[in-house]
């Protein structure tokens, strides 16, 4: 049998996503009509799972259980609840909500609101504020949202040379961030900025996930990346691990797996996005062994 690279890093996943996850399965049985704002594949895969096991159980208890819907905005949901996944909404959003008189769950990340709580006290100290991210991911729109103007957002350490000088700099990051771009993007505003003040609100488990699968794409043959395709941190994570491993696959699902891609390969790593629940990993990992039992 082929010897196979499981990372340990598949264990990091986000516990926010895990949790809003577990909100969601249990609202099944609100008897209300249920809808996540925004998509999220990985979320959707979960739900789609949930919804083949509810299609079962309804017909033992009719009425009992409902469905959820997924909308890209307020407007389509005319009643009943709404949840705002892990990565926060618009400002806009949560009054229109309140304002249609939805029951609100709010699944957004206590880490993503921690980044949220450091961008309202650097612009309530009057600092400039710049946040390293993506500027049309959910999380930053969901930032900016609540900031006055002047909010600026760099996804590449290069684009600091065109903003400034700045009087007082506050730094953050959007939580699924490389904290290796943050710390280029901080050296290079000192020299742009009197005064710089910078807080790391990175997610932990997506550090250790970024260095755990470095360390396993250096020992393996084929690296296995699991997410949303989508999703900007599983493909940041899938372009962490292709620098080191140019054979780098990056999937949704075990049913993705091709296995001509993965034919001569003694050593095979796996890792996940920060969203991807674990049960998608489990299979993944399964299907492995099988394809190359």
């Amino acid at each position: 049998m082929a010897e196979e690279k499981i990372g340990e890093v598949a264990k990091y996943f986000a516990k926010a996503g895990v949790a809003g996850i577990q909100i969601e399965a249990g609202s099944l049985r609100l008897g209300d009509q249920i809808h996540i704002k925004g998509h999220t594949t990985d979320l959707v895969q979960q739900v789609d799972s949930m919804q083949l096991e509810n299609q079962a159980a309804d017909a033992a208890m009719p009425g009992q259980l409902v469905g959820i819907k997924v909308k890209d905005r307020i407007e389509e949901i005319p009643k009943g609840t709404v949840i705002f996944r892990s990565h926060g909404v618009s400002l806009c959003d949560f009054e229109k909500a309140r304002e249609r008189k939805l029951h609100i769950i709010d699944a957004t990340c206590p880490i993503v609101k921690r980044a949220q709580f450091y961008a309202k006290f650097l612009q309530r100290h009057r600092y400039a504020l710049l946040i390293v991210g993506d500027a049309h991911h959910p999380e930053v729109e969901a930032i900016r949202s609540y900031m006055e103007e002047g909010v600026e957002v760099v996804e590449h350490a290069e684009e600091v040379h065109r903003l400034g000088p700045w009087e007082k700099l506050g730094i953050i990051a959007q939580t699924t961030q490389s904290f290796s771009l943050f710390k280029e993007v901080v050296a290079l505003s000192v020299g742009k900025a009197k005064e710089v003040r910078a807080f790391n609100t990175i997610c932990h488990a997506t550090t250790i996930r970024q260095k755990e699968a470095v360390e396993i794409a250096k020992r393996v043959d084929c690296m296995i990346v699991i997410g949303g395709h989508n999703s900007g941190n599983t493909q940041r994570l899938a372009s962490i691990c292709r620098e080191i491993q140019p054979h780098t696959l990056p999937i949704e699902t075990a049913q993705e797996l091709d296995p001509k891609k993965l034919a001569k390969k003694d050593r095979i790593g796996v890792t996940a996005g920060a969203s991807t629940p674990h049960w998608i990993i489990e299979e993944v990992e399964k299907e492995v062994r099988k394809l190359k039992g």
